[in-house]
């Protein structure tokens, strides 16, 4: 059975969504501007956003649930891209 497609406004809307949530913890996080100390800090962060998306898909929390926690994955693998190319983070 074929799975049905992502569209292109899907796309556009879930790139619309990834932006508001890093722009929206820029704005309202403190320290949200600081580079990652390394990438052991940046599996630790994506691990425990991991962990609270598995927990609400194991409550079936519902669709804006997953949403909030998948724009929390996205807040901190996009900080995570932007502190690695700073050249400021311990990669080694």
């Amino acid at each position: 059975m074929k799975r049905p497609e992502v569209t292109r406004s899907n796309i556009i809307w879930a790139k619309q969504m990834a932006t508001q949530a890093y722009d929206w913890a820029l704005e309202n996080i403190d320290g949200a501007h600081g580079v990652f100390a390394s990438g052991h800090e940046v599996l630790g962060k994506l691990k425990e956003e991991f962990d609270e998306f598995s927990d609400a898909v194991h409550a079936n929390a519902g669709r804006e649930a997953l949403i909030g926690e998948l724009q929390d994955i996205i807040v901190i693998a996009m900080h995570s891209l932007a502190s690695i190319t700073s050249n400021e983070m311990d990669i080694e």
